[in-house]
């Protein structure tokens, strides 16, 4: 959350408080949505933990990665070598 916020340029308590609030501007969803390099869709579908298999945010050298299967994770990995 730290890392988010940060990148969106305000304070974590501010993005925090933003979430629990629902009244976020569109323009902002956009921002999270490319930071975490998922469809905006993605920010509004739940899973249920049963679901998810694979689940995780990765930073590497300042590039935030979402990784939501076994195959992202090994194409990170992949990239991370190369």
């Amino acid at each position: 959350m730290k890392d988010l916020a940060f990148d969106l340029g305000i304070s974590d308590i501010g993005l925090l408080k933003s979430l629990k609030g629902g009244n976020i501007p569109l323009s902002r969803l956009i921002r999270i949505a490319e930071i975490l390099n998922v469809e905006i869709t993605e920010l509004f579908v739940e899973k249920s933990t049963s679901e998810m298999e694979l689940f995780g945010i990765v930073r590497y050298r300042g590039v935030t990665y979402n990784i939501d299967s076994i195959e992202t994770l090994q194409e990170l990995v992949e990239d991370v070598n190369s």
